[in-house]
């Protein structure tokens, strides 16, 4: 288990990137050896340039922690993916519910309902920390973009001076 320089939690999936936050995990982070861009603990990014180079510098370093999110995201997705996968498969090998038989029918399919919803629940809950993280992911991958569009503003206005 590694605990996440960025937001302190403790990540037992993949080893390379954070489960919380997915920030880079194990070897040095690549907000921590960088001067231009850094995600503070409130998991906010921060810019500081003074000229067009280092915004320039901090543009390619945004662009490359979006790919880093992204990655992350594709595996959050896979792993959603092969959770829903199992689930049908599963739903697939029970077939489909009993039909008639009166009193003892109506019984059965009660069961059967009960199992299925048990099932549908148990789907829910296994997604959800993905699907949080996902979302997670999504807002961090948001602020990038929110902040390359900055950067290139700070660089288009800077030139124009």
């Amino acid at each position: 288990m590694v605990v996440c320089p960025h937001c302190n939690q403790s990540s037992d999936g993949t080893p390379s990137f954070c489960g919380s936050c997915g920030a880079s995990l194990g070897m040095v982070s690549p907000t921590e050896s960088r001067q231009y861009v850094r995600i503070t603990e409130q998991r906010e990014i921060e810019i500081n340039v003074r000229n067009v180079p280092e915004a320039k510098l901090a543009l390619k370093e945004l662009k490359l922690l979006k790919k880093a999110f992204n990655t992350k995201k594709k595996e959050v997705v896979e792993q959603t993916r092969q959770i829903r996968a199992q689930y049908t498969d599963q739903v697939r090998q029970k077939g489909s519910k009993f039909r008639g038989g009166g009193t003892i029918g109506g019984i059965i399919r009660t069961f059967q309902t009960i199992d299925r919803d048990n099932a549908r629940r148990n789907l829910a809950n296994a997604l959800a920390p993905y699907e949080e993280q996902r979302r997670g992911i999504e807002g961090f991958i948001s602020a990038i973009e929110m902040s390359v569009l900055r950067v290139e503003a700070y660089i288009l206005e800077t030139s124009r001076n």
